[in-house]
C-alpha cells in the first residue's frame, strides 16, 4: 500500500499581491508542517502554484518551503501557472520534460496529465488511451475536474475544455478510476460508473457551491490523505 498527500490551489501571492487578506503563506506553512506529522509515500500537488499569473517569487518561496518533505513531490501546473516555469523549479517533476506522465510504482498505475492551458489536446488523449490500455485500477491526477460537479458558479465559468474526449476514454477502461484534482476551491466527490473524482480544498478558500456567482464559502483549507493498494482506494480530506 501507498500514502499519497494531495494539495492544490496554493494561489501563493507575488510580495506586492494580497489574496483576499488571507495569510495564504502561513496557510501553506501550517499544511506542510501537519503533513510532515503523518507517514505517508509521497506528495502531489495539483497546481495553481501561483496566485494569479506565474512568477518566480512565488516558485521560489514554494520550493523552499517544499524542502521540509521527506519523501518524492510531484508538482502539476494549473491554469495559473506556466509550465515551462514551473519546471525550473520542479524538474524532477517533469521528467524528460514530459508534463504527462506516469509515476513508476509496482502495484498501481498512477499518471500526472497536464490541464494548466485549460484544454485537452488530442495528443493527450491518444496518450491518455495507450497508458490505460496497460493498466488496471488507475490513479489519474489532473488540475481541472474531468466529471461534472455541482459546483455550480465554477462549472459555468471555468470548467476544462474538451473534457468530454478524455471522459470517453475513462468510460470505455474496465477497471476502477479514480481522478484527484482540485481547481474548482472545495471538497466534493462525484461517481459517475466505474470513475470516481475528488477534489481537494484549496489552501486559500472555499467557494460557495451552490452560488451562481463568485461566492466564498470558507476560509478552512486542508489536504487529501489518499491509501492506495492494488484493489482500493481509500481518502479523506483533512481540514486544517
Amino acid at each position: 500500500m501507498i500514502t499519497i498527500l494531495h494539495i492544490t490551489d496554493l494561489h501563493i501571492p507575488d510580495t506586492n499581491e494580497s489574496a483576499y487578506d488571507i495569510d495564504v503563506h502561513q496557510n501553506l506553512l501550517n499544511t506542510i508542517q501537519a503533513m510532515n506529522d503523518e507517514a505517508y509515500g509521497m506528495v502531489l500537488v495539483t497546481g495553481d502554484i501561483a496566485y494569479k499569473q506565474a512568477n518566480f517569487r512565488s516558485y521560489e518561496y514554494v520550493k523552499q518551503a517544499f524542502q521540509t518533505f521527506y519523501k518524492p513531490l510531484y508538482v502539476l501546473a494549473g491554469n495559473h501557472d506556466t509550465t515551462e516555469m514551473l519546471a525550473q523549479f520542479f524538474p524532477n517533476s517533469f521528467p524528460n520534460k514530459q508534463t504527462n506522465y506516469r509515476i513508476p510504482n509496482p502495484e498501481i498505475t498512477l499518471l500526472c496529465m497536464d490541464s494548466s492551458a485549460s484544454v485537452i489536446t488530442d495528443s493527450q488523449v491518444e496518450w491518455l488511451q495507450a497508458e490505460l490500455s496497460q493498466s488496471k485500477q488507475v490513479v489519474l491526477f489532473v488540475h481541472h475536474p474531468i466529471l461534472p460537479t455541482p459546483v455550480t458558479y465554477m462549472e459555468s465559468k471555468y470548467s476544462l475544455r474538451r473534457r468530454e474526449s478524455v471522459l470517453q476514454v475513462l468510460e470505455q477502461h474496465p477497471y476502477p478510476i479514480h481522478i484527484f484534482c482540485g481547481h474548482f476551491h472545495t471538497d466534493d466527490v462525484v461517481t459517475h460508473k466505474h470513475i470516481t473524482q475528488y477534489i481537494t480544498p484549496s489552501i486559500l478558500y472555499q467557494v460557495n457551491k451552490q452560488s451562481t456567482t463568485f461566492d466564498i464559502g470558507s476560509e478552512a483549507y486542508g489536504y487529501r490523505k489518499i491509501c492506495i493498494d492494488s484493489q482500493h482506494v481509500v481518502t479523506e480530506v483533512v481540514w486544517l
